[in-house]
C-alpha cells in the first residue's frame, strides 16, 4: 500500500501580474471566493459557508476607513503607518518575527480586543 508524502507548501503571495491575470479570467462567485481568500488567508472551505451578514458589515467598514483615511495612496506606503512604529513585542512578535499562522493571528486578536476594551472604557461615562 502506498502513502502519499504531504508536501508542506509555503505560501507566497501572488505577484500583481499574476493576480490581474487571475482575475481577469474569473468572474461571479469564484472572483469573489479567490478575492475572499486572498484578503483573509482563510481557506476556500471556510469560506463558502459564510452568511452575507457575516461579511458585509465588515466590508462596508474597511471601505469607510480606507476612504476616509488619509493614507498617501502610493502603493509601497505602509497601511497602518502609526501602528507599524510599535515595538515589536506590542504586536505579538516573539524572537522571531512570526508574518503568518496562528500565533500572529492570536496576537493580532489579542492587541485588537485590548483596543476594542480601552475604547469601551473610554467611552463610558464617568
Amino acid at each position: 500500500m502506498k502513502t502519499r508524502k504531504l508536501r508542506k507548501s509555503k505560501r507566497t503571495p501572488c505577484p500583481a501580474e499574476d493576480l490581474e491575470a487571475l482575475l481577469g479570467v474569473v468572474e461571479g462567485e469564484l472572483r469573489g471566493l479567490i478575492l475572499l481568500t486572498l484578503l483573509t488567508k482563510h481557506p476556500p472551505r471556510e469560506l463558502v459557508r459564510l452568511k452575507w451578514g457575516q461579511v458585509v458589515p465588515l466590508v462596508e467598514q474597511l471601505s469607510f476607513y480606507f476612504s476616509a483615511a488619509n493614507q498617501s495612496r502610493q502603493p509601497d506606503a505602509l497601511l497602518f503607518p502609526g501602528i507599524a512604529m510599535l515595538p515589536p513585542h506590542l504586536l505579538g512578535a516573539s524572537g522571531k518575527a512570526q508574518i503568518h499562522g496562528r500565533r500572529s493571528s492570536a496576537a493580532a486578536h489579542r492587541l485588537f480586543t485590548r483596543a476594542l476594551r480601552a475604547a469601551e472604557e473610554s467611552s463610558k461615562p464617568a
